[in-house]
C-alpha cells in the first residue's frame, strides 16, 4: 500500500511528539513493505515555489515552503501548498493520505486529495481543527468549554490578528465551514484518547461526525545502562520536566508549588527543552526564590536516558488539554514517578506510578510535594506502582493498517 503522510514538520527540523510519532509509524510501515512518503512544511527562507525532496532514514520527505503570510490566516488555506500537494499526488500516486496536521500546509488537504481520487485518514493530534491557536486555551489559561461562545474566540484572536471584530467573526465562520468540510470528506477520523474524543463530541459544530479512538503506542528510547542515582546532601528532592517551554505547559505551577512548601530549599527543578517564550523563562527565574531552577535547553534521547533518571520524579503541570502527552510515556519508561495535571489523556496512563492534581492548582500540587517531604517512601511506592498495559507499536500498526485497508476499499468520499 502506498502511503503519503502529511504533517506540519518532520525530523530533523523538529522533534515534537507528533513528528516523532509519524516518524515511528512511517519507519514501521516501510519495514512492512509499504512505500511511504512524507510531506511536511519547512521554514525555508528562500520563497521557492517548489517541493524540496530529501531522504530521511531511507524515507523520501517532501519539504514544502511555509508561507506565514497566508498559512497563518484564520482560514488556513494555502494556494501554493495546494498546488504542490496536487503535484505530489500525481507523481507518487498514494493509495491514501494520512493527514496528521494542516498547520503549515493547507486546510483543504483532504478535499484536494479527494478531488484527485485519493481517500484520506485524519489524526487529530491537537485541537487545531477547532481553534486557530491550536489548544483552546485563552489568555485566562482556563481551557475553553466545548460550547464556548464566539465572543471568547474573538477576544483571544484579537491578540494575534489585527482585524475588526466583524471581520474576525466572518473569518471564523469560514474556518468552521472549511474544517467541517475537511472532516466530512475524510474517510476516517482518529482521536488519540478517550478524553479527546469525549471533548470533541461535545463541540456543537462537530456533531454527527464519526470519530474513533486509536491510542498511540509508547515511544521507543535507546537501550542504555541506567545511571546510578546517588543521594543528595540534605535529602534534596530533584524534579525534572521536559518539552518546549511556554506558559501553557504550566511550569510556573510547579515552581510556585515548591516555593509554598514548608521546605522550598529542598526542591530543585531541571527543565530540558527549547525555550519557546523567553519572557516566561524570565518570570519563572524570578519566581524561584528559594528552590533551585535550572534550564538546560535542547536535549537528545541519549541525554534523556542518561540524565533524567538521576531525578526523583517528573512533573508535567500542563494547562493544555493534552490529547496524549508522550513525555508521560517517556517518564514511565524511565521508571520515574510522575505528577500530572488532571486535564486530558495523561491521568489515564499513570496508574499508581503517578498522581494527578487539578490543573493550575498550586496548593494541590504543593500538598503532594509536602507529603513527599515528610515521607520519602512515597516515591518508592510510586516507582513500584502498577500502570495500565501500554499500547505496543506492533498492536497500533496492526489496527492502523486495518483502518487503511477499509479506507482504500471505500474509496474517496
Amino acid at each position: 500500500m502506498r502511503i503519503l503522510h502529511l504533517v506540519h514538520s518532520y525530523p530533523p527540523c523538529s522533534y515534537g511528539g507528533t513528528e516523532l510519532h509519524v516518524r515511528s509509524i512511517a519507519r514501521e510501515q516501510a519495514a512492512r513493505g509499504n512505500p511511504v512518503c512524507i510531506m511536511s512544511a519547512t521554514d525555508m527562507k528562500d520563497n521557492v515555489a517548489d517541493v524540496k525532496a530529501e531522504p530521511v532514514e531511507g524515507i523520501p520527505v517532501l519539504r514544502v515552503p511555509w508561507q506565514p503570510w497566508e498559512a497563518s490566516t484564520v482560514d488556513g488555506r494555502n494556494s501554493l501548498v495546494r498546488q504542490l500537494l496536487q503535484t505530489a499526488l500525481m507523481e507518487h500516486r498514494p493509495d491514501l493520505i494520512h493527514l496528521h496536521h494542516w498547520s503549515g500546509l493547507t486546510s483543504d488537504a483532504v478535499l484536494t486529495s479527494r478531488n484527485a481520487g485519493i481517500p484520506s485518514v485524519v489524526s487529530l493530534h491537537d485541537y487545531y481543527a477547532t481553534c486557530p491557536l491550536f489548544h483552546r486555551l485563552p489568555g485566562s489559561r482556563i481551557p475553553c468549554r466545548p460550547d464556548e461562545p464566539r465572543d471568547t474566540c474573538i477576544r483571544c484572536l484579537k491578540t494575534r490578528f489585527l482585524v475588526s471584530d466583524s471581520d474576525l467573526n466572518h473569518a471564523l465562520d469560514q474556518r468552521v465551514a472549511r474544517f467541517r468540510s475537511e472532516l466530512d470528506h475524510a474517510n476516517a477520523i482518529l482521536a488519540l484518547s478517550g478524553p479527546e474524543k469525549t471533548y470533541l463530541d461535545r463541540i456543537p459544530w462537530l456533531e454527527n461526525l464519526l470519530i474513533q479512538v486509536l491510542p498511540l503506542p509508547r515511544p521507543e528510547l535507546p537501550a542504555m545502562e541506567p545511571p546510578l542515582r546517588t543521594p543528595r546532601p540534605g535529602g534534596q528532592i530533584r524534579l525534572v520536566s521536559w518539552g518546549g517551554l511556554d506558559p501553557g505547559k504550566g511550569l510556573d505551577i510547579a515552581v510556585k508549588a515548591c516555593e509554598v512548601t514548608s521546605r522550598p530549599g529542598r526542591f530543585s527543578l531541571d527543565h530540558f527543552g527549547r525555550i519557546l517564550d523567553e519572557d516566561f523563562r524570565k518570570s519563572l527565574t524570578a519566581m524561584a526564590v528559594t528552590m533551585r531552577l535550572t534550564f538546560h535547553g535542547t536535549f537528545t534521547e541519549e541525554d534523556m536516558v542518561r540524565a533524567f533518571p538521576l531525578h526523583d520524579l517528573a512533573v508535567f503541570p500542563s494547562l493544555y488539554m493534552e490529547t496524549h502527552g508522550f513525555v508521560v510515556d517517556e517518564a514511565l519508561i524511565l521508571g520515574l514517578p510522575v505528577l500530572v495535571s488532571d486535564l486530558g489523556a495523561p491521568p489515564e496512563r499513570i496508574g499508581q506510578q503517578g498522581r494527578a492534581f487539578p490543573a493550575g492548582d498550586v496548593q494541590a500540587l504543593a500538598r503532594i510535594l509536602e507529603t513527599i517531604l515528610h515521607d520519602p517512601d512515597v516515591l518508592t511506592r510510586m516507582k513500584q506502582g502498577d500502570t495500565p498495559p501500554p499500547v505496543t507499536l506492533a498492536a497500533h500498526m496492526d489496527a492502523l493498517m486495518e483502518i487503511y485497508e477499509a479506507v482504500v476499499r471505500q474509496g474517496p468520499r
